[in-house]
């Protein structure tokens, strides 16, 4: 699993263009051919409501669905590692990717899914890298902060599931018309009564991770290629040297 390590945390991979990206790209590739298999949460009729708890490194008794954040503390084994241990059920990677690089990567580790921030991109990079997950099976997660976001999201055929974030954590969208027929995540301590009233299949996030104020004002001032290269240089130090 070296190998894994050292090319899935290249710190200089988010810097490569043109034939060093491709080969960069061909490599994770690799990796993803011994992959565990994407898991999936079991069909249900729709409306219903499942619970998902952040992994913690312990078995989650009664939670339907594991999710985790990865960010400085990437770990090209984190994924396999958890999925040994809970053979059942999937686990959802949390914190946002922002190139085709890292959703590739995100599969070769093991996760079942992937998170894009809306407000980071226009219509036709979500549109990309949702198509990019999809092609190996990841279903994508779009996290929605706004009204503005929620309206982009909507518009990404076959855009998978919306996370409500922010002013959007409202129990009143769960009957709205134009969210027909979709999955949410939805943040939230008290636990969630289903109602047929609903429209919409529900997770409910147990667990609440805001930012906090320092991290929310960097973001807004941080470029997605600055956030990449962030995940990358605070993780590990090995370098690709066969490059």
């Amino acid at each position: 699993m070296s190998g894994f390590l050292d090319h899935l945390f290249d710190p200089s991979s988010s810097g490569k263009k043109g034939r060093e990206r491709i080969r960069y790209r061909e490599k994770v590739r690799a990796h993803i051919q011994d992959a565990p298999a994407v898991r999936r949460l079991t069909p249900q009729p729709l409306p219903n409501l499942t619970y998902a708890r952040l992994a913690s490194g312990n078995i989650l008794p009664n939670i339907d669905l594991v999710m985790e954040q990865i960010g400085e503390a990437a770990s090209a084994t984190r994924f396999r590692d958890w999925k040994q241990d809970d053979r059942i059920r999937p686990i959802w990677r949390l914190d946002p990717v922002v190139s085709e690089e890292q959703v590739l990567e995100t599969r070769a580790m093991g996760a079942d899914a992937y998170t894009l921030e809306v407000r980071k991109h226009d219509q036709a990079s979500l549109q990309f890298l949702v198509e990019v997950g999809r092609d190996y099976g990841l279903p994508t997660i779009l996290s929605c902060r706004s009204p503005e976001d929620l309206a982009l999201g909507l518009l990404v055929q076959d855009g998978g599931i919306l996370w409500l974030r922010g002013e959007l954590q409202n129990e009143g969208l769960f009957d709205l018309e134009t969210l027909r027929g979709r999955t949410l995540i939805y943040e939230g301590a008290e636990e969630l009564q289903l109602s047929p009233t609903w429209v919409c299949s529900v997770i409910q996030l147990l667990d609440s991770i805001p930012l906090p104020p320092e991290e929310v004002a960097d973001e807004e001032t941080r470029s997605p290629v600055q956030a990449q290269r962030s995940i990358f240089d605070e993780s590990t130090s090995h370098s690709d040297e066969e490059d």
